[in-house]
């Protein structure tokens, strides 16, 4: 394929995102990379697209992969996009983000992604990757639920009376089960 063919996600919602640093468990140079949560009606451009590069690189009635799935229960489409290579980063108003005051970005974040599609053909199998050049920060969330996780809001049940001991495991005795 000689023309590059540019993709942009609409909104959703970043899961196992790493783009604060490369994961390097499978891959010792590192993955900047994250699956992003769409809804189908905002995902379905870009997998119409990524369907006709496919049929235009491998005929119409190959098999290929896409880096799309739907979650059975939502009906939400979940795409997967990376690269070796560190993305740009851009805020809200579509203003570079400077690596070094990259906020932390942990799963649910709001993100756009945007990048290249990439037809390959590997060990036999065809399909469709999804090469991460930028992203556009719109809304971060900074912490999976830390030291201070907001606790429960007050129901009708069980309390502890403030004088009240709570009985902790101490490793000595078997009773302590």
């Amino acid at each position: 394929m000689s023309q590059k063919i540019k993709f942009t996600t609409k909104s959703g919602r970043a899961k196992y995102p790493w783009l604060n640093k490369a994961d390097t468990e499978f891959d010792a140079e590192g993955k900047w990379k994250t699956q992003l949560i769409l809804d189908p009606s905002d995902a379905e451009g870009l997998v119409t697209l990524m369907n006709e590069t496919a049929h235009d690189n491998f005929g119409s009635k190959a098999k290929y992969k896409l880096p799309v799935t739907t979650d059975d229960e939502t009906g939400d489409v979940i795409i997967k996009a990376q690269s070796k290579y560190q993305p740009k980063y851009y805020d809200a108003a579509g203003q570079v983000i400077p690596f070094s005051k990259l906020p932390s970005l942990f799963g649910g974040s709001v993100l756009k992604l945007g990048g290249q599609l990439n037809p390959y053909t590997a060990n036999g199998s065809k399909g469709i990757s999804l090469l991460l050049d930028k992203v556009q920060v719109i809304e971060p969330v900074s912490s999976s639920g830390g030291a201070d996780d907001g606790g429960f809001d007050a129901v009708d049940g069980f309390t502890v009376d403030s004088g009240d001991v709570v009985d902790t495991f101490d490793g000595d005795d078997a009773s302590d089960f």
